[in-house]
């Protein structure tokens, strides 16, 4: 279960053809989705996928994450260097 006093993590990774993303509150699985990649998206960047696969997270748990600030993760670091300069 859930606790929404707790703040949530999203880990994210691109692999290949796929995409795999983790909904986790202190190192405990609480959903995950996997989506197979196809079209031009199986020919972007490791970059890209990146993107996408938090896109995905953050559109398939919106009703967990729009009210409160989460913990985002993800292996590639040129990712989360962009993503830190943003904010």
């Amino acid at each position: 279960m859930s606790n929404f006093e707790l703040y949530f993590e999203v880990e994210c990774d691109a692999r290949g053809a796929g995409i795999g993303v983790v909904l986790t509150q202190f190192k405990h699985a609480l959903s995950y989705f996997n989506e197979k990649l196809r079209g031009s998206r199986i020919n972007g960047s490791t970059y890209e996928k990146e993107f996408y696969a938090v896109d995905r997270a953050l559109e398939y748990w919106n009703h967990y994450l729009k009210l409160d600030p989460f913990l985002l993760c993800s292996d590639h670091k040129t990712f989360l260097t962009s993503m830190a300069n943003t904010i």
